[in-house]
């Protein structure tokens, strides 16, 4: 996981993807309670909070069908900060989406 964490930070920090959010902060809450749910809500004004939901292999070590599995779990988190209420509404998300998967 710190290798997608990684990943990310190498490929989106400093790039302009709209002014509703400042951050897009990913929790995986991995191999979670079964009464807990995933969730995205705003933080701080302009930060959004996204906790999904997952189960990984092993956190401590590469791993390729962990960081695949993250990596698409990351832009679940993506389309999840559609739903939180802003206004105005201005995100690129479909922007955000084609650069993680680039």
């Amino acid at each position: 996981m710190k290798l997608l964490e990684t990943f990310l930070d190498e490929h989106l920090i400093g790039q302009f993807h709209g002014e509703t959010f400042e951050c897009i902060n990913v929790v995986f809450l991995d191999n979670a309670p079964q009464k807990a749910k995933e969730k995205a809500k705003r933080l701080y004004g302009t930060f959004s909070l996204v906790q999904l939901i997952d189960t990984f292999q092993n956190n401590n070590s590469f791993n390729i069908s962990d960081f695949q599995r993250g990596l698409s779990r990351v832009e679940d988190a993506i389309r999840l900060t559609k739903c939180i209420e802003s206004e105005p509404a201005d995100f690129h998300f479909e922007e955000l989406l084609a650069k993680v998967r680039s």
